[in-house]
């Protein structure tokens, strides 16, 4: 299971993301509790971690309570991420030009270190 978290998360979800989806891939729909039942994240976090992949496009919420969360098939969800890291990838490739061209441009500051406003004493010790 671990390496379906750590794929998961080399496409932009977190660790408890992660861990919800594949509840959701294994079920297709549960309720937040039964989340947390499978996975360890606490109840109170849930919330937050569902509502996170709502607005990832990944689940959906039915209204409602107790309300139910639902992906779509895994195929289509993977997909969907990968859009988005390469679109991700896109946008960097275009904004390259310009960050090299401000990174050759980049002058170094220097920062003066202060002085000790008082001397360190020393402490003889009689033996």
């Amino acid at each position: 299971m671990q390496e379906h978290i750590e794929y998961l998360q080399n496409l932009g979800l977190t660790e408890y993301q992660s861990k919800a989806m594949l509840v959701l891939f294994a079920k297709r729909e549960a309720t937040a509790e039964g989340i947390c039942r499978h996975t360890g994240i606490p109840l109170t976090k849930i919330y937050s971690v569902l509502k996170s992949l709502e607005d990832k496009s990944v689940v959906k919420c039915s209204p409602g309570k107790p309300r139910i969360y639902r992906c779509e098939a895994p195929t289509e969800v993977l997909n969907e991420l990968i859009r988005k890291v390469a679109s991700r990838i896109e946008t960097l490739k275009d904004a390259k030009r310009e960050q090299l061209k401000g990174i050759k441009e980049i002058t170094l500051p220097t920062i003066q270190r202060e002085k000790a406003a008082h001397p360190i004493m020393q402490i003889a010790v009689a033996a």
